[in-house]
């Protein structure tokens, strides 16, 4: 625990962790096993240490406990020391209980939200995989944790990346200073005081109250009409809303809000790192460049640019930078983007530690740094162009060094935040994004409006809100950030977040995007042409030329769409499935989950000339599906259902999971599978058979059918009912519709008996090989019409 934990110092004056309890150590260094009770300090104490009557409780409940102390104990306790060490949540907290006796429960049975989630505002002090990290400190059976405390450690420092300096003992003292007066965390605030109707929000609520809540957004530089107190627009004010063709960004300088952040320093000791963030970011007020910056954007030559940028114009340096990348010169970028952010890179691995240290401490100092050109030279580390040294760290301090939150009082701005919560959303910590993009979008930034829109937009349960990324999507979209324009057209367009569903207002702003160069916008817009939707004429050769332009632009999702057409022939295209292959590689790769879904139903299949590899078609399928492709959930669940090795209810999860994001054949499935488990789930699989009969899921139709003839899933038995909904799947090529609508015929149930009419069903649906679900009803079908005697229903 922290109480036994005392920073000293050595001769050398440099400061020294020592352990003044080696309680647990003691025990292991003088018998070899001993049944673990009553050591250790309650708050930290691992599931291990709670008695035998918890591990015989969570025995039955399936929850393994070890019945003695071991290294692994004092893993434990160090991952809620670094927690707290990270975020400066009060010592001893983390459980949130009043009483001792609540312990045990908590800490051998509940699974308790990552701490991502649980730091709240504080999430982006914690470095990026520290969820991971942590939870394998925390796991219940202690053979599963950390080995040691040490590889903890090393595993920790990982993390960091060279994050870590050394402070001398004035530091450390301003360190403990502010630790020891941290609010006591949100969770047991709840615990100890009733909240008045009239008191505003906590800003750190508990994990179990969802996220805390945002920023609001009120920058002067982008603004939106207030939302109208009914959630449905109505039509006339959401076309005004979609065809604003004026932003309304102010064109003046901007006086950044100051907003909560902190301070971050390291220290590697025998057992933990410390870390610790506290502090406010200072104004920050972006002022017009003159003198040689005015010659370069007047002049609009090479080489007037190139002089401001010489006499040190940091603008002008940035003006540079980008004519030299849309000249392909990215070693003269890369040199001109260094002299914007007022760096110099470094060149190995070596530098890089103090590198770090140096760019994040400074910030980004008006008159010395453009803030722009520091983001732009972070991508160029993360891909390692131009000459720049391949390096996310290197990347993650240049965003650090234009971004406010969870730093000191260094002039910083925020737009190094977008990329620090797309680095943190990629590593799946979405609260720290989420957090990140909120402090982006509240200094003005429309693109990191768009990226918590689109957060806010795919939800994570109770956090979903539908409506507020709408309003996000409109304030970039009127902003001039494209991106927000087509991502307000998939809004209108599915008819969510409060819009009235309107195909011709989407459409209306995938084409400004796209015209704007949004290459995502001609996506949307390709699809509108193979599909004539929206008021555009059908027409599949411009959705090729339209899809084709985007995937040569870089936009992956472009690449994954036209491989679809490339595989059916659309468009003027000849079928090539190996140039299909080389399509949905080049998505998957490029980071477009759908192309690895698409890549997976190849190797599942064997086309393109591939040898058929299940292996690989579940890896591919198993990464889209847990990136949100619905259809490679259907693909997994399928492939997992072929395999023989998980459970019903584990292919039901799946089919739930591709059901739920909109794909109507796993919703098919599913109800086949709740079909045959009690009332109510039967009562669920009529709910979505007719979901997808209504979406055009044949399949879906006639097993619907079935539960209406028979009356199961609380519906009433309804001959005519069924013979209607039979023929609407053999109206769309069905065969078992077909034959079932044969065998109504046969019977004169919810049909006019007509004997010629069933043995000419027969005859057209029945004939040659049918698959294996028709199989049956064709037989039942031969029966009933093999004589004139079948009138009586044999």
């Amino acid at each position: 625990k922290p109480s036994n934990l005392f920073i000293t110092a050595d001769r050398d004056g440099a400061p020294r962790l020592k352990v003044m309890d080696f309680g647990i150590a003691k025990v292991l260094e003088d018998e070899a096993v001993r049944t673990a009770t009553h050591i250790g300090t309650p708050a930290y104490n691992a599931p291990e240490q709670m008695g035998s009557t918890t591990r015989k409780l969570a025995a039955k409940q399936g929850i393994v406990i070890a019945s003695g102390v071991s290294a692994a104990t004092d893993v434990w306790a160090l991952g809620l020391i670094v927690y707290e060490m990270f975020t400066g949540d009060v010592s001893g907290r983390y459980w949130g209980v009043e009483t001792l006796s609540e312990l045990p429960l908590k800490v051998a049975f509940e699974e308790l939200a990552p701490p991502s989630t649980r730091a709240g505002a504080n999430a982006p002090l914690l470095p990026t995989g520290f969820d991971e990290w942590f939870a394998k400190c925390m796991r219940k059976n202690a053979i599963e944790r950390w080995p040691s405390v040490g590889e903890a450690v090393s595993e920790l420092v990982a993390l960091l990346d060279g994050d870590i300096e050394e402070v001398n003992e004035d530091e450390l003292e301003q360190v403990a200073t502010r630790l020891a007066t941290s609010p006591v965390p949100a969770a047991d605030q709840k615990k100890t005081r009733l909240k008045k109707a009239s008191e505003p929000p906590e800003s750190s609520p508990s994990s179990k109250d969802g996220p805390p809540s945002l920023p609001r957004i009120s920058s002067p530089a982008i603004t939106v009409a207030a939302a109208p107190s009914d959630p449905k627009l109505s039509q006339a004010d959401q076309k005004v809303a979609v065809s604003s063709d004026t932003p309304v960004v102010k064109t003046g300088g901007r006086q950044r809000k100051a907003g909560a952040g902190g301070s971050r320093m390291g220290l590697l000791f025998a057992a933990a790192v410390l870390a610790v963030g506290a502090g406010a970011a200072a104004v920050y007020q972006s002022k017009g460049q003159a003198g040689n910056v005015e010659a370069c954007t007047k002049d609009g030559s090479d080489e007037a640019c190139r002089a401001a940028c010489d006499a040190g114009s940091e603008t002008s340096c940035a003006i540079v930078a980008d004519r030299a990348m849309a000249k392909g010169d990215y070693e003269g970028a890369f040199e001109a983007l260094q002299r914007a952010c007022g760096v110099t890179a470094p060149t190995d691995t070596a530098a890089l530690s103090k590198w770090t240290r140096t760019v994040e401490s400074e910030g980004c100092a008006e008159g010395a740094c453009a803030a722009s050109a520091c983001v732009t030279l972070a991508s160029f580390h993360t891909k390692g162009l131009g000459g720049a040294l391949q390096s996310p760290r290197a990347a993650t301090s240049l965003f650090k060094r234009t971004c406010r939150v969870g730093m000191d009082d260094k002039p910083r701005g925020s737009e190094g935040c977008v990329g620090l919560g797309s680095q943190r959303e990629k590593a799946g910590e979405i609260l720290a994004a989420r957090n990140y993009f909120a402090a982006a979008c509240e200094d003005g930034l429309a693109d990191g409006c768009v990226a918590l829109g689109h957060i806010l937009e795919r939800g994570n349960g109770e956090w979903q809100d539908e409506k507020r990324a709408r309003e996000l999507y409109q304030k970039a979209c009127d902003a001039g950030e494209l991106r927000g324009c087509t991502l307000l057209g998939s809004m209108v367009e599915r008819g969510r977040g409060g819009w009235v569903k309107d195909d011709k207002a989407a459409v209306a702003l995938y084409q400004r995007a796209c015209d704007g160069g949004q290459q995502l916008g001609c996506v949307h817009l390709a699809d509108a042409y193979l599909t004539g939707r929206g008021g555009v004429t059908k027409d599949a050769v411009r959705a090729v030329e339209l899809l084709t332009a985007a995937c040569d632009s870089g936009e992956m999702a472009a690449c994954a769409d036209l491989s679809e057409l490339v595989l059916a022939g659309q468009g003027g295209l000849s079928k090539d499935e190996k140039r299909a292959f080389g399509l949905q590689k080049k998505a998957c790769e490029g980071g477009n989950l759908a192309g690895c879904g698409l890549l997976a139903e190849m190797y599942a299949e064997g086309r393109a000339g591939l040898t058929r590899d299940a292996a690989e078609a579940r890896s591919l399928a198993d990464r889209a599906c847990k990136g949100g492709e619905a259809r490679a959930c259907l693909m997994l669940a399928r492939l997992e259902a072929a395999a023989g090795d998980k459970t019903p209810e584990e292919l039901r999860a799946l089919y739930d999971k591709a059901c739920e994001a909109g794909e109507q054949e796993a919703c098919q499935s599913l109800a086949e599978l709740l079909e045959q488990g009690d009332d109510a789930e039967k009562g669920r699989a009529v709910a979505l058979y007719e979901a997808a009969c209504e979406a055009g899921q044949l399949r879906a139709c006639t097993n619907l059918a079935n539960l209406v003839y028979v009356g199961a899933g609380g519906l009433e038995r309804d001959a005519e009912r069924c013979a209607a909904l039979n023929q609407k799947a053999c109206n769309g090529g069905d065969a078992v519709g077909c034959a079932r609508v044969g065998i109504l015929r046969a019977l004169g149930q919810g049909l006019e008996k007509d004997l010629d009419q069933a043995r000419e069903a027969h005859e057209k649906y029945c004939a040659g090989d049918v698959e294996q679900a028709a199989q049956r009803s064709c037989e039942t079908l031969a029966r009933l019409t093999a004589d004139e005697d079948a009138e009586d229903g044999g």
